[in-house]
């Protein structure tokens, strides 16, 4: 049997050899969800069909975002809603880092750190575009914030796909070189001065053991060059949407990449980016590695996908209709969320149908 987050939490704890009992109210609970997920104590259900009478037990799923077991159906639904919002244009991949040296911030309060990461990221790409000199007009955008690197290290940073276009003063769609519109240099730039403004008066030093620390962690980012870089454009609308899901719907890890789990150790594969993204293994006892996933639970009532731009989601609806005129997208008409489409795309077969019968179910899935 394949060892998993949720069969190596459960296995630890019943072990004592981690201790939930520290942890914040929405890490217990992500943590007491994993635990439960498809157990028993998490309840079940039975399919049966109308025709033979076949029946199937399902044991069921906890729906924590931050469990890597049971979110494939909930990333399949948020795909579907967000195809209807791709349109006919190229799309770019921009990624903001924040410097290692606001790590420690960041683990004090990650919700101001990470709430200043989405709005100065936001800020410098919706400032520099509406700008003539690189593309004058309002773009739309997602945002999904990623806080682990491979090694489930600290590492907070967020995705952005970037329409390659947008409206101008007069309303009229304008399109984008192939090439990334913004200079990476000025994005940087931008991004660092308008972080460290907002950060400086906003977060409480006297948080830290250590209150002068503070200024050196600023000063210490005002030397260095932070990192945004660019991506080649997505072409296809499709990909756009494939290449976003994976990030917003699991955290730290997912259960592919575990390999192993004996005596206390868990071993896992990670690339590492430092050496040409070379794929590695990495071992670490079972209580860093239980440290190190609920350290990227997100802070309490705290949205880790964000739209902007014309993706804002006041008036939406009518915004798109306009926006698909201009950019001769087809209408996509009016989203109906199909259950069994849904899980047939997810299990890559027709769950509909018996598997003993081959006769329709039709009381499956409601």
């Amino acid at each position: 049997m394949h060892e998993t987050v949720n069969s190596i939490f459960r296995s630890a704890f019943q072990a004592k050899l981690i201790d939930p009992s520290k942890l914040n109210r929405k890490q217990r609970k992500a943590f007491d969800d994993i635990c439960k997920c498809k157990t028993l104590e998490n309840g079940l259900h039975i399919d049966r069909c109308d025709s033979c009478g076949h029946e199937l037990i399902h044991y069921n799923s906890c729906k924590n975002p931050c469990c890597p077991l049971c979110q494939a159906v909930e990333k399949e639904i948020w795909s579907m809603k967000q195809e209807f919002y791709v349109l006919n244009t190229h799309y770019f991949h921009v990624v903001f880092t924040l410097p290692s040296e606001i790590n420690t911030l960041a683990l004090i309060d990650p919700k101001l750190v990470y709430t200043l990461l989405f709005d100065c990221s936001a800020e410098t790409l919706k400032q520099l575009s509406e700008d003539p000199q690189y593309l004058g007009a309002k773009i739309g955008f997602t945002s999904v914030l990623h806080t682990w690197g491979s090694n489930l290290s600290l590492h907070p940073h967020v995705h952005c796909v970037v329409s390659g276009g947008g409206t101008d003063r007069m309303g009229r769609w304008k399109s984008s070189k192939k090439k990334f519109f913004i200079p990476v240099k000025v994005m940087s730039a931008l991004f660092k001065g308008k972080y460290l403004s907002r950060l400086k008066s906003s977060f409480d030093s006297d948080k830290l053991d250590n209150p002068d620390d503070f200024q050196k962690i600023i000063d210490q980012c005002y030397a260095k060059d932070w990192v945004v870089y660019t991506k080649k454009p997505m072409k296809d609308p499709s990909h756009v949407i494939r290449y976003l899901s994976r990030y917003t719907h699991r955290i730290a890890i997912s259960n592919q990449r575990i390999i192993s789990y004996t005596d206390g150790i868990v071993t896992f594969r990670y690339k590492d980016y430092r050496d040409h993204s070379k794929l590695k293994e990495m071992s670490l006892t079972v209580q860093e590695f239980f440290r190190r996933f609920m350290m990227h639970v997100p802070p309490h009532q705290f949205m880790r996908i964000r739209h902007y731009g014309f993706l804002g989601n006041r008036n939406k609806d009518e915004r798109m209709k306009l926006l698909r005129s201009l950019t001769n997208t087809p209408d996509p008409g009016i989203f109906k969320l199909d259950m069994v489409k849904v899980i047939s795309r997810v299990l890559k077969k027709d769950v509909s149908i018996c598997p003993c019968c081959g006769n329709l179910r039709h009381p499956l899935l409601e």
